[in-house]
């Protein structure tokens, strides 16, 4: 037997307009959403384990932005400070702050930029980065060869002599 199902709006009555569009009802889940998770642009996401929110906000060739709301932990494309310019990292088992290889992790003040980046090996010659940036060398067993430190702004890299 074939069920027929059909689509309500959600609407509700005002006083200017008889009908007027409501927000979509919220998905209450135990797991925070993902690119794959689609819904209704402005779709509330509450993550019951750990009392997180997210609200979709855009859908862009097929994959769902969902920005996280809660004080819970997160994965972020992009943090912004308001205006007290400070970000406040509290936590017991340590901040990790990843970034691909070639790119490393970039401060910058909005003019001026450095690098951190680490690898294997000397950078000299090879990789390219801001001058003032630093190249933590893993693979580094003597007081010479552990970190290196921009030198042009290009590929010159003077190595800086660290305790054994």
């Amino acid at each position: 037997m074939a069920v027929a199902r059909r689509n309500r709006s959600l609407v509700g009555y005002g006083l200017d307009n008889a009908l007027q569009g409501l927000s979509p009802l919220p998905i209450v889940s135990q797991r925070n959403p993902t690119v794959n998770d689609s819904a209704e642009i402005g779709t509330v996401w509450i993550n019951s384990s750990n009392n997180d929110y997210f609200i979709l906000t855009s859908v862009y060739a097929g994959s769902a932005n969902w920005a996280s709301q809660g004080s819970s932990i997160g994965i972020f494309t992009q943090l912004s400070v308001d205006s007290s310019d400070q970000i406040d990292l509290v936590t017991t088992a340590g901040v990790t702050i990843s970034a691909a290889a070639a790119d490393g992790i970039s401060f910058t003040n909005g003019t001026q930029s450095v690098k951190i980046l680490v690898g294997t090996g000397s950078p000299s010659g090879s990789v390219s980065a801001p001058h003032g940036s630093l190249f933590f060398n893993v693979a580094g067993s003597a007081t010479n060869n552990r970190m290196y430190i921009n030198t042009n702004g290009t590929t010159g890299w003077t190595a800086v002599i660290t305790a054994s």
